[in-house]
């Protein structure tokens, strides 16, 4: 049998914020505001109830599970369960959750905890939340049910329950439509543990097409978690001073009753309860190569620099490969989930909190291979695939839709690998993949500790000028060339790295005393301030930009193509690249073989084919990302959302120039090209001057120096047709129309400049117009800028632009003389139809 052990005194418990509804036996104590005053929530208990101490079960832990049976029986004592607030909790674990076109599962998920409580109702036990903080009204709190357990038998005192099935709540992970069908569900584990009342269920649902879900579903009475915490932080500026300068992230929205104001919604910010002389503490799975855990070591530990000048002490420590009795979703457990699968290129953060003080029990970080692989793949394959989904959107694709208890799945972040490539890993992919390894798990550590993130950390940065940091936060998306000195040593002697990281962990973990009323307020932004279109967009407010104006950064970017003696801070030119690369060759004297030869020059092939794929189109840093980023200015701004120094005239004319110049880029600007020829040129001498070419015959030496002539002289050819033109797809494809923000008409010297009129004109031209050479553009080019029009359908404007468009290609579809094109023209003709109309 399994107990609630009989914890110390609980007489005195939270005051406020167990909102439990008409069942509770105590009151909810409201919070008051006053100016300049942090309202207090959350009271510290009379006997506080010490946190769990230590990783392994203790001697009176009772863990069920046995040569190939799993005793489900499990005795509660009731004077311990009944009317008292517990948390539920749930993780995935693992999974064959997701979708099969997407190739990708989800696992290693922390959903988040719900306050419950357990009643007996004839022979079952039931486990509910009542939901009371979900919903404006006071009296109205319908109760969800979480769990009911079979009794086997019951007493005055105690209540023996079976758990034989997964809680019903946990189908909606499954199935993302609004009827998920579970066809079976059973148990895997039961393990109580008695310090901290952890009480710990492994179950699984398997959904009606035969997906299967494994899940940590996890019951602990709420004390443990939040005994003895400070007041709550809150996520929202009317409550909270603070959060109207930093971004906290949180659990969601709940209701918060307040004098005079009834029931506010609000969130709290998410941390963890922990004080000067304890430590959060971190695991990763076993199956990492011992070779990556000092890498791991220092993501983790490094934010002890922060830790150490706050409190003199380190407030992180990683303990190294969790021990095997601990299975991922145990509240009590940090973990870092390596995953050997090469091609999951996303990693991400989650972590679950009692979601009415911000309180987490724990983290967990999704750390795929592909982190440490991506730069070797890149250069060795000459770029990344061109097709399909981001890695980070295709996690976030799957987890769309997908809920437990009425909340949706989320995770902090989804950082994508492939835009971190770097030339750097050319040479030193080793090297390279350490200090990312190192750099991603710096920013998910940092969700974990309740930093959202702030993209206009990069603002900071001047290119120009060495003594400016690349950012003020690691948890901005950060290009990998300009951030990667900061991962050679993360030691905290050295002290804080980035300024507004240490302000906002003074304000989380150390009362704000940190802060000083001189220190600067930094510009901040997160994911909904950088997604928005509502009433204008924050131009400003972009991942992956870099610099103190990133539309100055985007002329630069396009300069590295276009001049060869053009500078990004440590970057060099394309050209420069190219020119850099001819040193593959080596020395053609010690070349006797033919075959070395050969690979040796399709090595110079491939790292000049991902040169150009590197400045033009992948990764961060390219002139695709850097265009595609910066189209937001070709929007209405926001009321007060640019500094005083930044015009907003030149922001919108830099933004369309950039619009234009990728919708009228059909060949390599000329230095690039000239580079690539003088690559070629050198192949070839190369190859000659080898004594492998040397003593071949003379009609063999023809073959070999026109199969190199042949694939060197194609080399611009291909980007040209091929690169370029998705190019133009991504970036024209990516500008839609929104209601809350419409495009910018600036009136200035030159006359009035409508951007709607300008970028309509730039889709129609990209859809229903051939090449300046008179080539057609090819059909995917075509198709990728149909959603882009078609978002502009509800203007007269855009309906006469899609009616013109329509016209052209039927005279196409006429005209087609072979089946695939007339079909791939109608294809475009039924995109653009209006719903409901005749091809």
């Amino acid at each position: 049998m399994i107990r609630f052990a009989k914890p110390v005194t609980f007489s005195t418990v939270l005051s406020s914020l167990a909102l439990v509804g008409a069942c509770s036996d105590r009151p909810v104590t409201p919070v008051t505001r006053a100016n300049n005053q942090e309202p207090t929530v959350v009271k510290q208990l009379d006997t506080p109830v010490a946190p769990p101490e230590g990783v392994k079960p203790t001697a009176g832990d009772k863990t069920h599970r046995s040569a190939g049976a799993v005793v489900s029986e499990v005795t509660f004592d009731k004077a311990q369960i009944l009317n008292r607030t517990f948390l539920y909790g749930s993780d995935l674990q693992y999974s064959a959750v997701g979708d099969k076109d997407l190739e990708l599962t989800l696992q290693a998920m922390a959903v988040g905890h719900w306050p419950a409580r357990f009643r007996i109702i004839g022979d079952r036990l039931q486990l509910s939340a009542d939901q009371s903080s979900q919903f404006e009204s006071d009296i109205n709190h319908p109760e969800r049910l979480i769990h009911e357990f079979q009794v086997v038998r019951q007493d005055d005192q105690t209540v023996t329950v079976a758990i034989t099935r997964a809680s019903p709540t946990l189908a909606p992970t499954l199935d993302n439509s609004k009827a998920p069908k579970e066809r079976a569900s059973w148990v895997r584990s039961v393990n109580y543990v008695a310090q901290g009342n952890y009480l710990m269920i492994e179950s699984s649902i398997e959904a009606a097409d035969g997906s299967i879900a494994e899940f940590m579903e996890s019951v602990f009475p709420r004390e443990t978690l939040v005994a003895g915490a400070d007041k709550v932080i809150f996520a929202d500026a009317e409550l909270e001073p603070m959060a109207e300068r930093f971004r906290f992230l949180d659990a969601g929205s709940f209701f918060l009753p307040v004098p005079g104001e009834g029931r506010i919604k609000t969130k709290a910010a998410n941390r963890f309860n922990t004080k000067p002389g304890q430590t959060i503490d971190w695991y990763v799975t076993s199956n990492i190569p011992d070779q990556y855990l000092p890498e791991v070591r220092m993501g983790i530990e490094g934010w002890n620099r922060y830790f150490q000048s706050m409190w003199k002490q380190d407030g992180m420590r990683f303990k190294g490969k969790l021990p095997t009795d601990v299975k991922i979703g145990d509240p009590r457990f940090n973990v870092v989930n390596w995953d050997s699968v090469a091609q999951a290129g996303a990693a991400y953060e989650s972590q679950a909190s009692d979601p009415e003080t911000g309180l987490q029990s724990h983290s967990l970080i999704y750390l795929p291979l592909a982190w440490v692989n991506i730069g070797a793949d890149y250069w060795k394959n000459g770029g990344l695939s061109e097709a399909g989904e981001t890695a980070a959107a295709r996690v976030a694709k799957a987890i769309e839709g997908r809920e437990i208890l009425g909340r949706k799945l989320k995770v902090a972040c989804l950082e994508d690998a492939a835009q971190k490539i770097s030339i750097e890993a050319a040479q030193k992919p080793d090297e390279f993949a350490r200090e990312l390894l190192k750099g991603v798990l710096l920013h998910e550590v940092g969700h974990a500790l309740g930093l959202a993130h702030n993209f206009k950390g990069s603002l900071s940065w001047n290119a120009d000028d060495s003594k400016t940091a690349f950012t003020t936060s690691i948890m901005d998306y950060n290009q990998y060339h300009i951030e990667r000195a900061a991962f050679e040593s993360v030691s905290s002697e050295k002290g804080p790295l980035l300024e507004y990281d240490r302000q906002i962990l003074s304000v989380l973990y150390n009362g704000g005393k940190d802060v000083a009323a001189t220190d600067a307020v930094l510009p901040t932004c997160n994911d909904d301030e950088a997604d928005s279109f509502d009433d204008g967009v924050d131009p400003l407010c972009i991942r992956y930009d870099s610099g103190t104006d990133p539309l100055k950064q985007l002329v630069k970017t396009r300069a590295l193509i276009e001049d060869a003696d053009a500078r990004l801070g440590a970057t060099t030119s394309l050209p420069k690249a190219l020119e850099r690369a001819q040193a593959v060759l080596g020395d053609a004297s010690t070349v006797t073989d033919i075959e070395v030869a050969t690979k040796t020059l399709s090595k110079v092939s491939t790292l000049s084919t991902g040169l150009v794929n590197f400045y033009v189109s992948s990764g961060a840093q390219s002139l695709n990302y850097m265009t595609r980023a910066n189209l937001k200015s070709l929007y209405v701004f926001k009321q007060d959302a640019l500094p005083s120094e930044f015009s907003e005239d030149e922001m919108q004319k830099t933004a369309l120039a950039g619009f234009q110049y990728i919708a009228s880029l059909e060949t390599l600007p000329e230095a690039t090209r000239a580079a690539l020829a003088k690559i070629q040129a050198a192949a070839q001498a190369w190859l000659i001057a080898t004594p492998a070419y040397v003593g071949l015959t003379a009609d063999k030496q023809a073959k070999v120096l026109e199969s190199v002539t042949k694939s060197f002289g194609s080399l611009t050819g291909s980007v040209e047709a091929g690169l370029l033109s998705r190019l133009r797809g991504r970036v024209l494809g990516s500008i839609l129309r929104h209601e809350g923000s419409p495009f910018a008409m600036i009136r200035n010297a030159e006359g009035t400049v409508d951007y709607e009129k300008a970028v309509l004109e730039i889709l129609e031209k990209g859809i229903a117009s051939p090449l300046k050479s008179g080539q057609a553009r090819p059909f995917a080019e075509r198709a990728s800028l149909v959603p882009a029009l078609k978002s502009f359908e509800s203007l007269a404007e855009g309906k006469e632009a899609i009616e013109r468009v329509q016209a052209v290609l039927r005279g196409e579809a006429s005209a087609a003389t072979s089946a695939r094109a007339r079909d791939q023209i109608r294809e475009l003709m039924k995109a653009l139809a209006a719903p409901g109309a005749k091809e």
